[in-house]
């Protein structure tokens, strides 16, 4: 009965050590990860819908003009 435990106790610490490893080595593919905006950013038109706006539509295009998004890729 104690090599049942033995081996039940490799085997486990086994699955573990090899659990750890592949989670060790996804999580770093992950970090390595560059973020690429401009190279897969969709492009995107906005349209603006205003009537009586007079005052808030000047804000409003200085707001989406400042946008961190790449310039080439939408338009209002």
């Amino acid at each position: 009965m104690t090599a049942f435990y033995v081996v039940l106790t490799v085997v486990l610490i086994g699955g573990c050590v090899i659990y750890s490893a592949a989670c060790l080595l996804a999580l770093s593919g992950h970090c390595r990860h560059e973020k690429t905006i401009e190279n897969n950013s969709p492009t995107v038109s906005i349209i603006i819908a205003a009537r009586n706006e007079v005052k808030h539509i000047g804000q409003l295009l200085d707001d989406l003009t400042g946008q961190d998004y790449p310039a080439d890729r939408f338009e209002i």
